[in-house]
């Protein structure tokens, strides 16, 4: 099986701009060659006040329940499946806002 790689999602609060990184070429899935392509796309974000302290609270949200999840995973060893699409819905929220 192809080595699906590290999907890396980065938020520069200085710069206010969003970094999504993925090792991963689609030849490289679809079992072409084993290349891998550091791509990164830039997206930069709007700055109305009412958005910044929106986006505030999410991410203050998005840490409590990362830490429910560090420890669900650290207890279980796996996590259910009402976390893990919490979880995809947070990781979705951050790379579109």
């Amino acid at each position: 099986a192809p080595d699906l790689g590290v999907f890396k999602l980065t938020l520069n609060n200085d710069a206010k701009e969003y970094s999504l990184m993925s090792p991963v070429s689609d030849s490289s899935v679809m079992g072409g060659s084993d290349h891998e392509s550091d791509d990164t796309i830039i997206l930069c974000e709007d700055g109305s006040p009412s958005q910044k302290r929106q986006r505030s609270d999410d991410e203050a949200e998005h840490i409590r329940f990362g830490k429910v999840v560090i420890k669900e995973y650290s207890k279980t060893k796996s996590l259910t499946d009402c976390t893990r699409r919490k979880m995809i819905n947070i990781l979705v929220s951050a790379m579109t806002h």
